[in-house]
């Protein structure tokens, strides 16, 4: 992966997304580095889910920019996206259910069929649980397992920014310990990673810049440990 990025890989400006006469988002800004987790948290309805699919283009920026890689990408097709190098991994994994896990990871890997069985073993060593697996559908995953095929779909495509909607939503906590325990790892290897979560103690302490989304607004920002010792943080989000 290519780290010669600009110096943030996403710059999002003041932005404001409107669902009707709902303003979903209101003046967001935020931006994430190469090789770190940036994390946004907030409760549901907050905009946080918003917030990506304004980023890969997926709903309309009304005022306000997005700049990935030092080139303005606002309200781009969500295909010029993918394609400069951003992936998501969407709330509730959406993954081919009737198709097998190896089928499913390589649909991911469509832009670099020539080295997708490298870049398989490499999802792979991140996740050895699906290697057993390869050849069962994903139907019949746990929802862990699920959830792990929905990650590597998305790095099949070697991308230079991840985006992780939720990821941690409905899983053991055990589970949730494995899986966000890779984050960092991904991040060290190159990549940009912007993780959406409800569960702040996860993000907290998995990110290295956290972003606080209330209503559509930012109401707090800054480094990972020190929001968590901040009083409005650890009280309306750590249950502290």
């Amino acid at each position: 992966m290519d780290n010669t990025a600009a110096p943030h890989d996403i710059d999002v400006r003041s932005i404001r997304v409107r669902y009707g006469r709902a303003l979903a988002l209101d003046g967001v800004s935020l931006v994430a580095e190469r090789g770190k987790v940036t994390a946004v948290i907030g409760a549901n309805g907050a905009g946080k889910s918003t917030l990506l699919k304004a980023v890969m283009g997926l709903v309309p920026v009304s005022d306000g920019s997005v700049h990935v890689q030092g080139r303005e990408t606002t309200n781009l097709e969500t295909k010029a996206i993918v394609a400069g190098g951003t992936a998501l991994v969407p709330e509730g994994r959406r993954l081919f259910g009737d198709l097998t896990v190896e089928e499913n990871l390589k649909v991911g890997g469509y832009r670099h069929r020539k080295s997708g069985e490298s870049t398989l073993g490499e999802v792979l060593a991140l996740f050895p649980e699906l290697e057993p697996k390869l050849r069962i559908r994903a139907e019949h995953l746990s929802g862990g397992q699920q959830q792990m095929v929905a990650i590597g779909r998305a790095l099949m495509s070697r991308p230079d920014i991840l985006l992780l909607d939720e990821p941690c939503a409905g899983l053991a906590p055990i589970v949730v310990q494995r899986i966000a325990g890779l984050f960092g790892q991904i991040a060290e290897s190159g990549t940009t990673v912007v993780l959406i979560e409800q569960n702040a103690t996860v993000a907290l302490d998995v990110s290295h810049h956290c972003y606080v989304l209330e209503t559509g607004k930012v109401v707090l920002d800054g480094p990972s440990g020190e929001l968590r010792n901040n009083d409005f943080v650890s009280h309306a989000y750590l249950g502290i």
